[in-house]
């Protein structure tokens, strides 16, 4: 299915059609990346010295399907992938306790932390033994970025694969 050959007076030779998809694929993946990043950095509060910003955490792949079909996906990888699922579905309200996780595997365990929770409000530093977290509204970054990109998809492929017909 890569190479047609066609004949008649507007084409000689082979068409790459699998190159051409290939091409749109990787536009429109990088593309909605560029969507993505865009709604997540208007977060920009979803920024932790520990693991970076969630915009950063936004990867894409594009690769062959059974068939000759080529999927392209665009999904969030690295550090600080996990904020992604919280800002797409907001998190309820909950106590912020003073304990942490010890040891790996089996032998995990609670632990009280030595130290208190420290928060700036209004210009002050606050101490606490535990806080309640007031929860994130949801911010669908996922459907804010498919809405935008549907649209522009079928002008996407039709370009590539107009390029790959033209030269």
């Amino acid at each position: 299915m890569s190479d047609v050959r066609v004949s008649g007076p507007l084409f000689e030779g082979r068409l790459d059609v699998k190159g051409g998809l290939k091409e749109g694929m990787d536009r429109i993946a990088a593309e909605g990346a560029s969507l993505v990043r865009k709604h997540l950095s208007q977060r920009a509060r979803y920024r932790t010295a520990k693991w970076g910003h969630v915009a950063d955490a936004v990867r894409t792949q594009v690769k062959p399907l059974s068939g000759g079909d080529v999927g392209a996906r665009i999904y969030l990888g690295g550090r600080s992938a996990f904020v992604g699922a919280f800002l797409e579905g907001g998190t309820k309200a909950h106590p912020i306790p003073k304990v942490r996780v010890r040891g790996s595997g089996n032998r995990r365990s609670l632990v009280r932390k030595e130290t208190v929770l420290a928060f700036m409000v209004g210009g002050g530093l606050i101490f606490r033994a535990t806080a309640n977290h007031r929860g994130t509204p949801a911010y669908h970054w996922r459907e804010k970025a498919q809405g935008e990109l549907e649209p522009q998809v079928q002008g996407i492929l039709d370009r590539a694969l107009g390029e790959r017909v033209s030269t």
